[in-house]
């Protein structure tokens, strides 16, 4: 689907691409139809076109002679963990084009308030673009402060007891920061290049408002880093408690071995069937039972006192 927004002396919206005015052209969900409208309307690369069509693009940013064409990706909550979308910017002189698989609720608000529309795109299609990825790279917090609540749950639960099912959660955490990462990563190269090197279609004044969106991609990779140390030394710690634990059951299973050992003794002798001296003495039963119960409290407070138990 098709939107664009064009600048006369207000926002308006229009079905006619082809203007030497300013616009706005936003794709969701393209059909090949509506890329084969936006190359009889915009001198654009048929690689470009392609880039467009299909998801899971890297990262990039790419120079032709009348544009620029930059791949970022944004961010979203599901019940299945955080979604990484994909987004196409078309930056050329006096348009810019956005295409997108899926809808953005930060482009479908700003495309109901025509007013600040209006102001954005009359400064340039470069602070417009500048508004679209820094509301999307702003979205990267909500969802990393939904990650750091998961975390905190997950260090006193494994402070509190040891669950197997603590390794799942652990594991699925970290396995959504590596995937955040994966995104957000190389963004902070092409970033840095709007605000280094001089494109033809990006001004010095939106230069200084990409440095803002690069200081945001380093807060939000130092997070990721800062996140998955947690969840490293959360892991030493739940693999240190079952270890102890099974130290523990290990200890209490060898005590009980060694107390049985020589009341093993004893029965192996009393019950032997051969004539032994003693077993014409009647209370010969609870004497050998008294013994055995002796020798295990002997040997308990040996333990006790030597502190193995």
């Amino acid at each position: 689907m098709i939107e664009a927004f064009i600048l006369d002396k207000d926002i308006k919206r229009t079905t006619s691409l082809k203007t030497n005015k300013r616009i706005w052209v936003d794709v969701t969900d393209p059909t090949k139809p509506d890329l084969e409208k936006l190359a009889q309307s915009f001198p654009l690369h048929h690689l470009t076109l392609e880039d467009c069509s299909k998801t899971g693009n890297r990262v990039k940013l790419e120079q032709f002679n009348e544009y620029l064409f930059i791949i970022t990706y944004g961010l979203e909550s599901s019940k299945k963990g955080p979604l990484a979308f994909q987004m196409n910017f078309v930056i050329g002189k006096n348009f810019l084009l956005t295409v997108h698989k899926e809808k953005i609720s930060s482009f479908d608000s700003l495309k109901s308030d025509s007013r600040r529309l209006r102001n954005l795109l009359s400064r340039g299609p470069d602070l417009l673009m500048h508004h679209l990825m820094d509301m999307e790279i702003d979205f990267y917090f909500p969802v990393l402060d939904e990650i750091e609540d998961q975390i905190d749950d997950l260090e006193e639960e494994v402070y509190r007891n040891i669950d197997h099912k603590v390794l799942g959660r652990l594991f699925r955490l970290k396995r959504q920061l590596l995937t955040i990462r994966k995104r957000v990563g190389p963004q902070k190269e092409v970033v840095l290049l709007l605000t280094q090197k001089s494109f033809p279609f990006i001004s010095e004044q939106a230069s200084a408002y990409y440095r803002d969106i690069f200081d945001h991609i380093i807060r939000i990779n130092e997070s990721i880093d800062d996140y998955r140390e947690i969840l490293s030394n959360t892991l030493e710690v739940h693999i240190s408690m079952v270890s102890n634990r099974m130290n523990e059951v290990m200890k209490a299973l060898t005590i009980v071995a060694t107390v049985m050992l020589p009341l093993t003794v004893l029965t192996g002798i009393y019950g032997m069937n051969l004539n032994i001296p003693e077993s014409h003495i009647d209370f010969m039963y609870y004497i050998v039972l008294s013994l055995m119960v002796i020798i295990a409290a002997i040997m308990m407070l040996y333990f006790r006192r030597k502190r193995w138990i």
